[in-house]
C-alpha cells in the first residue's frame, strides 16, 4: 500500500510540480507554470503524468477501498485479501503504465543537459546517505537493513537493524531553530549529517534488481564519480520508480501464485474493554500475513 502511494506521489512531484519548471521555465509567469502549461506545450507528457498518477491511485483504491486515507493496513496484516478480480485489474494496467514511464524517461534525458547550472548549485553538498537494502544490496523500500555511505560512495555502515536506531542515530539542536537535526552518532555532529529519500536510495544500493531499472540506475551513477550529491539530479528518478514498478509487476502476470488471491486467517486480537479502537480492529479477522503483503509489492519502487 505504501509503495503504491510512493508511485502516485512521485508522479505528482515530477509531472505536476517539476515538469512545469522544465517545460515552461523557472522564471515564467506562475499562472502558466503549471500542469496546464505543460499540457499546452507537451500534451502527451501531461497526459502521461496524469495517467501514471492515476495508476498508483487506482492500485491504492483496489487494495484499500478508497484512494485517500484507506484503513486497509491493520496490526498483523491487512483487513481483506487481494481478490483475483482486483489482481487482474492491477495487472491489466501495467503495460500502459510501463509505456508511459519509459516515454517520460526518454523525454527527460533529452532536456536534462539544459540544467547544468542548477545541477551544480541546487542542494549540491557532501553528506552521508542512508537507506534500506536487501541481503543482495538491492533497493528495498520496506524490509531490509539500513546502509550508510559517505559522499564518495564508500560504505560507512551496513546491515544496521532499525530497531537499534538509538545506538547509531542521535539528534542535534541548532541555536537558531527548534528543529532537531539527526546525525550518525559514531561520526558526531556535523560530520555525521546524512540524507534520506530518493537521492540516498540511488546512492546506497548496488543495483535496483530488475534489468531495465538497473540500466537506468547505471546511467544515473555515471553523472558523478562516487555518490551523486545534487538533489536536482534525482528528479527523473520519480519516473524510473514507476517504470521499475511496472516492469516487476509485469513479470507477475506470467503466473498466478496462490498467495496473491487467498488470505491467511490470523487469530482474532483480544480487545480491551476501554479501547473502542481495538474492538474495531478485533472485528477485522480476515488478514494476510506481513510476508504476503510484502511479497505482493516487493517490486514496487
Amino acid at each position: 500500500m505504501n509503495l503504491a502511494q510512493i508511485t502516485q506521489s512521485h508522479a505528482l512531484s515530477f509531472f505536476h510540480l517539476s515538469a512545469p519548471d522544465f517545460v515552461v521555465g523557472f522564471d515564467a509567469d506562475p499562472a502558466e507554470r503549471t500542469i496546464f502549461g505543460v499540457l499546452q506545450r507537451y500534451p502527451e507528457l501531461a497526459r502521461d503524468g496524469i495517467r501514471l498518477r492515476q495508476f498508483g491511485q487506482q492500485v491504492i483504491e483496489l487494495l484499500g477501498g478508497k484512494r485517500i486515507h484507506p484503513a486497509w493496513i491493520v496490526p498483523g496484516g491487512v483487513s481483506s485479501p487481494l481478490s483475483a478480480e482486483h489482481r487482474a485489474a492491477i495487472l491489466a494496467m501495467i503495460p500502459d503504465a510501463l509505456e508511459r514511464a519509459q516515454r517520460t524517461i526518454d523525454w527527460y534525458k533529452g532536456v536534462f543537459g539544459n540544467f547544468d547550472a542548477e545541477i551544480r548549485s541546487f542542494a549540491n553538498f557532501p553528506t552521508l546517505f542512508m537507506g534500506l537494502v536487501n541481503a543482495d544490496g538491492e533497493l528495498e523500500m520496506y524490509d531490509g537493513k539500513l546502509r550508510i555511505v559517505d559522499a564518495v560512495g564508500k560504505i560507512v555502515a551496513d546491515g544496521l537493524d532499525s530497531a537499534d536506531y538509538q545506538e547509531y542515530i542521535a539528534e542535534y539542536v541548532e541555536p537558531d531553530s527548534y528543529l532537531k537535526s539527526p546525525y550518525y552518532r559514531p561520526l558526531g555532529y556535523p560530520d555525521g549529517i546524512y540524507r534520506v529519500g530518493p537521492l540516498a536510495r540511488m546512492n546506497i544500493i548496488d543495483r535496483c534488481g530488475t534489468p531495465i531499472a538497473d540500466q537506468e540506475w547505471a546511467e544515473f551513477r555515471m553523472l558523478q564519480r562516487g555518490a551523486v550529491l545534487s538533489s536536482f539530479s534525482i528528479t527523473t528518478r520519480a519516473s524510473s520508480r514507476s517504470f521499475t514498478a511496472s516492469k516487476r509487476w509485469s513479470a507477475c502476470s506470467a503466473t498466478t501464485p496462490s498467495w496473491m488471491i487467498t488470505s491467511v486467517l490470523l487469530p482474532t486480537p483480544t480487545a480491551s474493554k476501554g479501547s473502542a479502537c481495538r474492538k474495531r480492529r478485533a472485528a477485522r479477522c480476515s488478514t494476510i500475513t506481513k510476508s504476503t503483503a510484502t511479497a505482493l509489492f516487493a517490486g514496487l519502487i
